[in-house]
């Protein structure tokens, strides 16, 4: 059988439709998922980015060590799921406040609740996915990895300097 050239509206339908329903149900597990987190945008992205590559790195850290564990991998999904649970809880504090819309002397107080953490999931997964290529040999400046530290301590530290100081008084 010769075989004949297929015009582009064709071949294009094909390639649309080939796989059809794997297809749309990866498109709805997306769509659950940005609707789930206020949408994809780049810190979304880069959490995901970071999530999977620092899963990557501590799955081949374990293999090398000889001690893969399947308590430590639901450990590693779970942290994966309350991620989400923690976005999902703050984007609801987000829309709370922009609805209550608070104000201080004219001055809008509404805060980026859910890009703030975020920014901070990206910055402990960056740690992570760091000290895992530093196991495995490659150069991380120390400056960079005690700088990103100082950050999400300074984080942790203010917070606790805040409770200590709600439980004396």
């Amino acid at each position: 059988m010769p075989y004949k050239l297929a015009s582009p509206f064709t071949f294009y339908w094909e390639s649309v439709f080939t796989d059809f329903g794997f297809k749309s149900c990866i498109a709805l597990f997306m769509a659950c998922v940005s609707l789930l987190v206020g949408g994809f945008d780049q810190l979304i992205v880069s959490l995901m980015w970071l999530m999977v590559i620092d899963f990557l790195l501590g799955f081949s850290r374990a293999w090398k060590e000889c001690h893969i564990s399947g308590s430590k991998m639901k450990h590693g999904l779970m942290k994966f799921i309350l991620y989400g649970v923690a976005i999902q809880t703050s984007l609801h504090m987000q829309y709370t406040l922009a609805y209550l819309k608070p104000t201080v002397m004219g001055i809008d107080l509404t805060l980026a609740l859910r890009d703030w953490l975020i920014a901070y999931l990206v910055l402990n997964e960056g740690l992570s996915c760091l000290s895992h290529l530093a196991y495995f040999g490659v150069p991380i400046p120390i400056r960079l990895i005690k700088r990103l530290k100082a950050y999400r301590d300074c984080i942790f530290h203010e917070r606790e300097t805040n409770n200590r100081t709600k439980e004396q008084s």
